[in-house]
């Protein structure tokens, strides 16, 4: 699973089956592309805390980040949504293989209408006759 799927798991649970009204995250400040991940969803920056986690005698800022309910619902919830979409389908067709399709019968009211399953499984029209 992708961080962007577990990330998305994480707050559907927290904001849709237990109903928290927030939720955050500690990242250690040096770790940069972590930080920069809830920076581009966009997660709000709670603050920076100094000297706030030790490891190995070591002491190091951490980058607090936030996500409120209605941030999430209002507009991360969607932007997750087309992100997660893409590696769904590229997971999916590893999955089943590389499928070739050519000069496919398919009996339907409207071909239209079955071309984004059709185009999930691999498919992709040659020609415009039936479009």
């Amino acid at each position: 699973m992708a961080a962007v799927e577990s990330v998305d798991l994480i707050f559907k649970m927290a904001f849709k089956t237990l109903k928290l009204k927030e939720l955050y995250c500690r990242t250690i400040a040096d770790n940069t592309p972590v930080v920069s991940f809830p920076d581009a969803l966009p997660q709000n920056r709670r603050g920076i805390h100094e000297a706030f986690v030790t490891l190995n005698g070591q002491n190091f800022d951490v980058v607090e980040h936030v996500m409120t309910t209605e941030n999430y619902f209002s507009s991360v919830e969607e932007r997750l949504a087309e992100k997660i979409m893409p590696l769904f389908l590229r997971n999916f067709r590893a999955s089943l293989g590389k499928l070739e399709f050519h000069h496919i019968g398919v009996a339907t009211k409207s071909i239209a209408s079955e071309m984004a399953a059709l185009r999930v499984l691999g498919y992709r029209s040659e020609t415009e006759e039936f479009e």
